[in-house]
């Protein structure tokens, strides 16, 4: 039990040991070429005084000629912290005047869309979206729900309070500078969601 119980604090003075070098950047340690002698356990009245293991000698391993390189981590740099508002780095697909025209043909479009039986014939009026055709941002949200197929206006109710007090008060701006849109999908019970 007594060498059991040596073994263990040993282990834990080496791995601590390790572990302070390693803090201190060192990752190598040289090898000695002759292992200090251990001095002879005195054994305690009644012990058993049971030989020692020989441990065989190993032979010395060359230190390496070329000196061991550092390990350099590349700096991370900084975020890039831009505007939201700053210059658009896509290009421009729609030119600003045609945009107003070509939303309402959509508008359009997608009022009589049928292509989903259920859904047409459980919404009200379809939810197609508000706000500035030329608008820099917009928010697109899950599905339009009951107040929404309602009204036939996107984030309206409680949802829509909410949001409209993040653009207002969060961001300085007003739903009408913002575009904001539903889009029409499945719920996760895999239902079609009723008013799209």
């Amino acid at each position: 039990m007594e060498d059991h119980d040596e073994r263990r604090i040993l282990v834990r003075i080496v791995r601590q040991r390790l572990e302070a070098l390693g803090r201190a950047g060192i990752d190598r340690i040289p090898l000695r070429t002759s292992l200090p002698s251990r001095p002879a356990a005195v054994p305690k009245s009644g012990a058993i005084n049971r030989p020692q293991p020989q441990v065989p000698k190993k032979e010395p391993i060359p230190e390496p000629s070329a000196p061991t390189p550092q390990i350099v981590r590349p700096s991370i740099p900084p975020p890039v912290v831009s505007s939201l508002f700053g210059e658009p780095k896509l290009e421009v697909l729609v030119p600003e005047a045609d945009r107003e025209g070509l939303l309402g043909q959509l508008k359009a479009e997608v009022s009589s869309c049928t292509r989903c039986p259920h859904l047409a014939s459980t919404r009200t009026q379809t939810v197609f979206g508000e706000g500035s055709s030329t608008a820099r941002l917009m928010f697109v949200g899950e599905a339009p729900g009951a107040d929404e197929d309602r009204t036939g206006r996107p984030f309206v109710g409680r949802a829509g309070a909410l949001l409209t007090d993040m653009i207002t008060k969060g961001m300085g701006l007003t739903r009408e500078e913002v575009y904001i849109a539903k889009h029409p999908q499945v719920t996760s019970a895999g239902e079609p969601n009723p008013g799209p």
